[in-house]
């Protein structure tokens, strides 16, 4: 009788023990599977957010190109006429679009005096920029590569920063803020076209109002805001304050 007691006890101790191993089998199973759950939901979030974000972003580069259509619509309609009689050119460069004064309208000989008629370019460049506060530009003075030979300048970058300037004072007297406007020379250091002839330097003698792209429009911005947001934080992780002594 007591061998069938202590089979009956084994039979069902081992019958626990097979269910207590099925039952941690599953719990485990279901921590498994809860735990890629919620993967599933914090993923499903953070592409919510960068489904929102991306929005945003296109929202804002629709914006953004929509006010630049308007920028170029204007510019082409108040230039038109000075573009056809080659005056006025609307040069594309990698990286910004300037609209280019010739020297013929806008300056005498190694002057930087504005004529009648490159003050009147100008002020039409001034209203056009005003109706536009958007954005900012960069007054450039450009020469040929010939040495001045007379005249009160003694070289092509005291020529071309005087033009810039005298563009860049017209600008601000027809009512364009201040804080949109920069002025640099670049003498011949930058030409359209081959110094070889005079109809090459002609092009070259030229003053341009060049739109500044704003960061957010330039290529690569994300990613150098993360590279330098990266940078700044493992500096800071490590205690390198090398960068700010080196300033």
């Amino acid at each position: 009788m007591s061998r069938f007691i202590l089979l009956g006890l084994s039979l069902v101790l081992s019958v626990g023990c097979v269910s207590k191993r099925k039952y941690d089998a599953l719990a485990s199973d279901y921590e498994t599977l809860y735990e890629r759950h919620q993967d599933l939901v914090a993923k499903r979030a953070a592409l919510a957010l960068d489904r929102a974000a991306m929005e945003d972003r296109l929202i804002a580069l629709e914006a953004r190109n929509e006010a630049l259509a308007a920028y170029y619509r204007d510019l082409l309609n108040d230039f038109g006429p000075l573009m056809e009689s080659g005056d006025v050119t609307l040069l594309i460069y990698p990286d910004h679009t300037s609209l280019a004064f010739s020297e013929a309208m806008t300056f005498d000989e190694n002057e930087a005096t504005l004529s009648d008629a490159g003050v009147e370019a100008v002020q039409t460049a001034a209203d056009l920029i005003r109706r536009h506060p958007s954005y900012t530009f960069e007054v450039q003075g450009h020469t040929d590569a010939q040495p001045i030979a007379s005249g009160p300048f003694e070289d092509n970058w005291r020529l071309g920063a005087a033009r810039a300037l005298t563009v860049l004072d017209e600008l601000i007297d027809d009512g364009v803020d201040p804080d949109r406007l920069s002025a640099s020379t670049y003498a011949a250091t930058e030409p359209i076209a081959a110094n070889s002839t005079e109809l090459g330097r002609s092009l070259n003698r030229r003053v341009e109002i060049a739109l500044q792209p704003g960061l957010e429009d330039m290529p690569m911005h994300q990613e150098l805001i993360w590279e330098a947001s990266t940078a700044s934080a493992a500096m800071l992780a490590t205690g390198d304050d090398s960068m700010h002594a080196s300033r």
